[in-house]
């Protein structure tokens, strides 16, 4: 697609003006930098309110520390991790496009940030993406059966995506219904599969839930909204998987209760979910900072070497406690003096 970019708004090709200063050699203006920032800030706010995130606590995406996305420093966070990944991860990409003269990139850029969502929300809320992926595999199953169809939206199925029943002659053209009360009748046919199962046993969970779904019609639902359902799904699911880990494994056995120790032993980790979360953010900080931190590469070096020996005595169940530091200095190939004492 060519276009003129001097006959276009001025934020219809941000992205495009940005990218290309940076290939022409100079630095982009400060002007042309603060178009393009603040146009990625709209966009991200938008997926992040279409994806249902805005609501969501920022931890979801892997910011941690704040409680809400209106905590201006949360969002900072974020938009400069998307920043990266669409400017500085794919540059060559883009400014390959841009090569052939007039080529629209603003689109592209769009979609990266998409993606870039899309990981970061896979990557840090597991438990959330799989619930979204079962029900929208069970809406899709519907709407190939033709029980569903798609009265407004995305028909690829996104939050605000409107959804009918074909068999309502006039199905309710707002939706935005409370399915909470059906959403916890489902439960004991979903859990804790939903949380535990392999994903080759995913496709069975879909038929289950799509049966639950079919039959709210019967209840008198004539439409509903994709999100109306994952969203009440959501809670409930990490409600269980929540109130699952309050229980120690030893209780379960004493009841005699071999299922559900289990699904303890296989679902519960050695702290809670968001604290193990932010251990390992926080583990991943450290490591990448070390070495900036020190002045002479051999010292970066030892830190890190140090660092790492560290980690892996935490994460050995066997490990009782540190060796002395001789033994460390000894091991790592350290002087003894840099090694801290305890």
């Amino acid at each position: 697609m060519r276009y003129d970019v001097r006959a276009m708004p001025e934020d219809a090709v941000a992205f495009t003006v940005y990218v290309r200063g940076l290939g022409s050699g100079d630095e982009p203006s400060p002007a042309v930098f603060e178009a393009a920032w603040n146009k990625l800030r709209r966009v991200l706010i938008s997926e992040l309110r279409k994806r249902a995130l805005w609501s969501a606590p920022p931890s979801y995406l892997g910011i941690y520390g704040h409680g809400r996305w209106s905590e201006s420093e949360a969002l900072e966070e974020l938009l400069l991790d998307c920043f990266e990944a669409v400017f500085v991860h794919r540059l060559t990409a883009l400014e390959a496009l841009l090569a052939d003269e007039g080529r629209e990139i603003d689109p592209l850029c769009v979609r990266n940030v998409r993606y870039f969502l899309h990981e970061r929300q896979k990557r840090n809320d597991p438990l959330g993406f799989r619930v979204f992926g079962v029900v929208r595999g069970a809406i899709r199953r519907l709407l190939a059966s033709a029980t569903l169809e798609v009265l407004d939206g995305d028909p690829r199925v996104r939050n605000s995506t409107l959804l009918g029943f074909s068999s309502c002659a006039e199905p309710d053209a707002a939706g935005g219904i409370d399915l909470t009360e059906h959403v916890e009748g489902w439960l004991d046919d979903l859990l804790p599969e939903l949380v535990t199962a392999q994903p080759a046993r995913l496709p069975e969970l879909e038929e289950t839930l799509g049966r639950h779904l079919a039959g709210i019609a019967q209840a008198g639902v004539k439409a509903f909204r994709f999100k109306d359902v994952v969203g009440p799904l959501k809670s409930a699911v990490q409600a269980w998987r929540d109130a699952v880990w309050e229980v120690e494994a030893g209780v379960a056995v004493d009841d005699g209760d071999r299922e559900c120790a289990s699904i303890i032993r296989q679902v519960r980790p050695g702290t809670a979910y968001e604290e193990r979360q932010f251990f390992d953010k926080l583990v991943e900080c450290v490591s990448q900072a070390l070495p900036r931190t020190v002045k002479t590469k051999k010292t970066g070096a030892q830190l890190l070497k140090y660092w790492n020996f560290l980690r892996c005595q935490v994460a050995d169940d066997r490990a009782q406690e540190l060796p002395s530091r001789r033994k460390i200095a000894e091991l790592l190939d350290i002087q003894r003096y840099r090694i801290a004492s305890r």
